[in-house]
């Protein structure tokens, strides 16, 4: 009976574990599985212009995250993000929709991103406004908006380092 309980609780601590990866170029690897992933520093194969656009939104360069290993080029590293705070990737919720967002400014959401009729994202369908989500939304982690285009996008952001005990190969 105690070693099926030992085991339970094992199993419920594995269930409760949420994985993410992180892809990166291979002269990356070791010192990422030494240091950990800093934020600020360019370690993903996530670069160009459309990620510096969304790190002017940050206040800095994020670590970028996938649901999905493999999605990105690059070796995919395994990231622990049980517990971790998680915003939307705002570069990834920009290229959803069948066209380019445009982009407004609100009094009281800040900058938005804006779809015209017809082409806004179906994913965003519940939390968008008038064809638009404030980009401030998606970076508060426990708003719908930040949750919808997660689950939409297979993507997140992540504003605090992450330790090397978090991640493996």
């Amino acid at each position: 009976m105690k070693l099926l309980l030992e085991n339970w609780n094992n199993f419920l601590n594995e269930a409760e574990q949420t994985v993410m990866y992180h892809s990166t170029p291979e002269e990356n690897v070791e010192a990422i599985l030494v240091d950990g992933l800093k934020v600020g520093a360019d370690q993903s194969v996530y670069t160009g212009q459309h990620a510096q656009w969304a790190d002017r939104k940050y206040g800095t360069r994020p670590i970028f995250l996938s649901a999905e290993s493999g999605r990105y080029e690059g070796v995919p590293l395994k990231v622990d993000v049980t517990g971790l705070v998680l915003v939307a990737d705002i570069a990834s919720v920009s290229d959803l929709g069948s066209e380019p967002p445009s982009m407004s400014a609100s009094f009281k959401d800040g900058l938005i991103l804006k779809w015209s009729r017809g082409t806004e994202p179906k994913e965003l369908a519940g939390v968008l406004d008038d064809r638009g989500i404030a980009i401030k939304k998606m970076l508060d982690p426990n708003s719908e908006e930040a949750k919808a285009a997660i689950a939409a996008t297979g993507t997140a952001a992540v504003l605090e380092d992450i330790p090397a005990e978090r991640i493996s190969r």
